[in-house]
């Protein structure tokens, strides 16, 4: 086929036909076969049905498209809303599924206004009939008043009292410099991140915690708390340690308290968010 100017071809003509015999080296050969199909059979006699290839078997807004048998395009629906995409069971294709957070909810949260020592976030009325445990994600900064080693405190509140007695118990697990050494107390509240740094560190400290909380919808009993916080050692040693905590309730809890020890204040960058697991 030879171009007859420097004008590109508007269209070819292709006459369905058997398929050729296998071209010589270095040549490729497209037709159609009497199916109505276009191919392409290379210099190792290998052919590939164009047609197939370039089927697009989506049909609505947000369709996707994954290899099905062979690598035949193979359309796949849209999921609903915060579903995830996952491998199948038979690990074959992939299928949406719901997220393994669809039943958390934000119940109550907080955001940095202006700077504070300490914070309550009260936990809605009703939410222990519907929940079944509590999972709490935060980032606090602080500004370490007087270049102290600074910590962040936890304590509950039953009938929107907040208990300051000894009822508390704190186990942390040192894990980010290396050692593994288990620290514990009786004390006023739990201790959910102590490793904060002194003056060599750098100003902007910081700490990110998560942990999950049971026992929290029931009276007379205990609050459990497991979790982990990463926190800045020094300027340059992060530590990450895992923490564990009990507190001897007196009723339900309705509110959660979060509060540093040493009075410095949680400053710009802090956020604490509170989901609750649907029972």
């Amino acid at each position: 086929m030879t171009k007859a100017s420097q004008d590109g071809f508007s269209k070819f003509t292709f006459a369905e036909s058997a398929a050729p015999d296998t071209p010589a080296i270095g040549l490729l050969y497209v037709y159609v076969k009497t199916d109505g199909k276009l191919y392409t059979k290379n210099d190792a006699g290998t052919e590939i049905c164009l047609s197939e290839k370039l089927n697009n078997p989506m049909t609505s807004a947000g369709d996707l498209i994954y290899g099905g048998a062979d690598g035949v395009p193979t359309r796949l629906e849209k999921g609903t809303a915060e579903q995830v995409l996952q491998q199948n069971a038979g690990e074959t294709a992939p299928e949406w599924a719901d997220s393994p957070l669809a039943d958390y909810e934000l119940i109550a949260s907080w955001v940095h206004s202006s700077d504070v020592t300490s914070i309550d976030i009260p936990i809605p009325s009703g939410a222990s009939d519907n929940y079944g445990a509590i999972l709490v994600v935060a980032n606090i900064r602080t500004d370490r008043a007087a270049n102290v080693m600074e910590s962040i405190q936890l304590r509950f509140s039953t009938g929107e009292t907040f208990d300051t007695g000894g009822n508390y118990h704190t186990s942390q697990v040192e894990t980010g410099d290396g050692s593994n050494t288990a620290h514990s107390a009786t004390a006023t509240a739990l201790y959910i991140g102590r490793c904060y740094p002194a003056s060599g560190a750098d100003a902007n400290v910081f700490a990110h915690l998560e942990f999950g909380l049971t026992g929290w919808d029931d009276s007379s009993t205990y609050v459990n708390l497991r979790g982990h916080v990463l926190t800045l050692a020094t300027s340059g040693t992060y530590r990450h340690d895992e923490i564990y905590g009990t507190w001897k309730n007196t009723g339900i809890v309705d509110g959660l308290r979060f509060l540093t020890v040493n009075s410095s204040n949680m400053i710009a960058g802090s956020w604490i968010k509170v989901y609750g697991l649907a029972k």
